[in-house]
């Protein structure tokens, strides 16, 4: 599933982008989206399903973590969508790997937390993400970002606009559309998980040929204030263009899980081996 470059510049620009697609858009009535997708089943088709990027486990290996949230904009984003990069410089396919924000992690000393609370967390004390780190790596021993984008739906908006929209069951989305189907699932969070696969494979599926000056860096003009990165996205990108759609691999995690709801009635997702 080859798409933009990876992180460096697919990731970080298309990834990320195509990341906050997970946030969805409060939009769900604009096309009817249950008629797209059944409310309470993940889409079974469309998905690839290559080898987990998690086991992608090689020497030189070179991981990015891609957040997706509501808006930047604001004093306290909410964590919708929690995507890995994973990829060896050089080298083809690219793997990305998504796994549900509302996920429980359990820290020494701390009371157990879902990723959505350690992002708040970090976002508090200046955005350094040490805890969403400490999270994620609780989760994938061994886990160290390369870089850390963040993305919000107006982002994933204009990424999914600049390629025409994306067709999904047989239909053609715009940005708004495509947000809207996934913000109805946004509190369910497996079905929700495999509707951002989906999302992000159809968007894939739009490019051919992705080079910086033709596709990357007029992106990131237009998404201008809504991304954030720890790293240079121009730095990260040069090395890995041009790219093809068909070198990346999308797949939701491959664990099982155990879906719960807490007294506040959200929901809680337990990661089992």
């Amino acid at each position: 599933m080859k798409s933009k470059a990876p992180w460096w510049v697919v990731a970080a620009v298309l990834l990320c982008t195509v990341m906050g697609v997970l946030g969805g858009f409060s939009l769900g009535d604009l096309f009817g989206p249950a008629a797209i997708w059944p409310k309470t089943q993940a889409p079974e088709t469309a998905v690839r399903q290559p080898i987990p990027a998690t086991e992608a486990v090689l020497d030189g290996k070179v991981q990015v973590l891609i957040l997706g949230v509501d808006a930047l904009d604001i004093p306290a984003p909410r964590l919708e969508s929690v995507w890995i990069l994973t990829y060896i410089p050089g080298q083809t396919p690219y793997y990305l790997v998504g796994l549900p924000p509302f996920t429980q992690v359990s820290l020494p000393g701390r009371s157990p937390m879902r990723m959505t609370e350690a992002y708040r967390f970090d976002v508090q004390r200046g955005g350094a993400f040490s805890l969403l780190t400490q999270a994620m790596n609780s989760l994938l021993e061994g886990f160290m970002p390369e870089a850390i984008v963040q993305l919000d739906r107006e982002a994933i908006r204009l990424l999914f606009d600049s390629r025409g929209g994306i067709t999904l069951a047989e239909r053609r989305l715009t940005g708004a559309e495509v947000l809207g189907t996934l913000d109805e699932t946004l509190l369910d969070p497996i079905p929700n998980l495999h509707r951002q696969a989906e999302a992000l494979q159809g968007l894939l599926d739009t490019y051919g040929s992705i080079t910086f000056d033709g596709d990357i860096a007029p992106t990131l003009i237009a998404m201008e204030g809504h991304f954030r990165s720890t790293a240079s996205i121009p730095d990260l990108v040069h090395p890995l263009l041009p790219a093809q759609g068909s070198d990346f691999y999308i797949s939701p995690i491959k664990q099982n899980f155990v879906l719960s709801t807490l007294p506040d009635g959200s929901p809680a997702v337990i990661l089992q081996d």
